[in-house]
């Protein structure tokens, strides 16, 4: 494993059913959570003594012996020893965050160690010195915890389950009518579950033993809460929309979980699940949770939130942590514009989303993603209203489109650059509450008034060569400009420039601009790169 041994930010590290005999490359991942390393030649634990962030160890079938580097593994939860040769405890007593611990076919004939953690739910313990009277003694003064022992527990799960739960099961795997004990143990190892549509399904705690369950569609039933599968921390994939659920407070711990469909249920906070860094996937639709922010920087890349209480601020707070993710919540909107456009609109937008079919929802979405537009020598597009679906569009090229009207675009607060060189646009009023603007360029148009650009102290280029300027004064407060452009004007003074700390190049040839002006400006700004014949 020395070629990971590097990977300092590694939070799951898997290499069971290998050869590898030695952990000791691993003492410096502080940020392991999950490490799993059962039927490998593994026999000393002491290298992950200080990996402090440690939630998850699996080391079954290995040679481990001695538990007592794990003795100060605060936030350990799960723990699996089964089938190794260790025969102590005690080194676990004072790990309050255990939850669950496996120790089948072990030498352990004790877990008193284990007394009074108050997180404890679950101890196996087949095939080991635990007897009926241990077993019952330890739930008697730990009645939060059950200990499963000679697979009694599984008989009584079996025993306790409705008739179509039971039916269920016998679809999903062979069972006799009285299920043998190798036959459940086959039952409990299940992966998947398909119970969607089933209304005869009230709950759902058949479930709690299948340790190994990934995926699970409980869609559509008539279950009213996730409470036991709060301990299934395999699980990849849940759809539990359609149903009476209204907390999602069971799935925090579920670290694995990369799909969940909470849609059509009665949820409106996700913040218990914003902790699940796994989450690719998310399905809000028809809820009425407003806050998706609360992820932060996550690893999610889609997000169904159509008839949600997620709005357009919300999005775009979550899209400034999250830039490639797409999230789904105007749909029925989008669907009605898009149908309104007309072809040539339709064509710029697919080829600008790099669309090659008829669009569906998620490329709907992703064409009002799109932070970048050149439109540049595109004709008869009649008007610019169509850009406004862009609500995060940054830089918007329309070079010679012979469209003469700004104020469609007079709300796109994100745009960052703007070119509408060689327009019949005769005034810049319409953009003048464009704050954010960097760069500007309008050359070869019949403006001749830089009033409104007055407020807009974030440009740091202007390009107005070629148009009716005949003075700088209105924007001698843009003090971050760093490039003007103004060459064939009629522009006759850079004493407007002579604040603007932050020039590097100016362009006025063929201005009312005299020789000897340019000089004396470009000896009080050295730095300055001044372009002029």
């Amino acid at each position: 494993i020395q070629h990971v041994a590097n990977l300092r930010n590694l939070e799951k590290f898997n290499f069971s059913n290998t050869p590898i005999d030695s952990l000791d490359e691993l003492s410096g991942m502080q940020n392991l959570r999950d490490l799993r390393f059962h039927n490998t030649f593994i026999s000393d634990l002491t290298p992950v003594q200080k990996l402090s962030e440690l939630q998850i160890i699996n080391c079954s079938r290995t040679y481990i012996k001695d538990l007592e580097p794990l003795q100060d593994l605060n936030k350990l939860e799960r723990l699996y020893i089964s089938n190794t040769s260790v025969s102590s405890l005690q080194a676990l007593s004072g790990l309050e965050m255990l939850q669950t611990i496996y120790l089948d076919s072990t030498n352990v004939n004790s877990i008193q160690a284990l007394d009074g953690l108050p997180k404890l739910e679950n101890v196996y313990c087949d095939n080991t010195g635990i007897t009926d009277s241990k077993a019952n003694k330890f739930m008697s003064d730990n009645p939060d915890a059950l200990v499963v022992y000679e697979s009694v527990a599984l008989t009584k799960w079996w025993n306790a389950m409705s008739d179509e739960w039971q039916a269920i099961f016998g679809q999903m795997t062979e069972l006799d009518s009285v299920p043998t004990k190798e036959q459940l143990h086959q039952a409990a190892k299940i992966t998947s579950v398909d119970i969607s549509g089933n209304n005869a399904i009230q709950d759902m705690n058949p479930l709690k033993v299948l340790e190994y369950l990934t995926t699970l569609d409980c869609s559509n039933t008539g279950i009213e809460n996730l409470w036991p599968l709060s301990d299934l921390i395999d699980l990849h994939s849940l759809n539990c929309s359609g149903t009476a659920v209204s907390n999602c407070e069971p799935l925090r711990d579920l670290i694995n979980l990369e799909h969940l469909d909470i849609s059509n249920t009665g949820i409106n906070d996700i913040q218990c699940i914003s902790r699940i860094k796994s989450l690719r996937e998310l399905n809000i639709a028809y809820t009425s949770v407003s806050g998706i922010n609360v992820f932060g920087s996550s690893n999610l890349n889609l997000i169904y939130a159509d008839s949600s209480g997620v709005n357009m601020e919300e999005v775009i707070a979550f899209k400034k942590e999250n830039a490639g993710a797409t999230v789904i919540y105007q749909s029925t909107g989008l669907q009605a514009w898009w149908t309104a456009l007309s072809p040539g609109w339709q064509e710029i937008f697919t080829s600008s989303a790099d669309i090659k079919h008829s669009p569906g929802i998620e490329d709907l979405q992703r064409i009002a993603d799109i932070t970048e537009i050149d439109i540049s020598q595109k004709k008869n597009l009649g008007s610019l209203l169509p850009l406004q679906k862009l609500y995060l569009l940054k830089s918007l090229k329309m070079n010679d489109i012979q469209i003469s009207d700004l104020v469609p675009i007079s709300g796109m607060y994100t745009l960052e650059i703007l070119i509408i060189s060689n327009n019949p646009v005769e005034d810049l009023e319409a953009i003048s509450g464009l704050t954010g603007l960097q760069q500007l360029e309008f050359k070869n148009t019949p403006i001749s008034d830089l009033r409104p650009l007055a407020g807009l102290t974030n440009l740091k280029i202007i390009d107005m060569a070629g148009t009716q300027i005949k003075k700088l004064n209105e924007i001698a407060a843009l003090d971050q400009l760093e490039q003007i452009s103004f060459y064939n004007t009629s522009i006759k003074s850079l004493s407007p420039l002579e604040d603007m700390h932050m020039l590097k190049n100016i362009k006025c040839y063929n201005t009312k601009l005299s020789e000897k002006k340019v000089r004396n400006f470009g000896e009080e700004k050295p730095g300055c790169e001044i372009i002029f014949y």
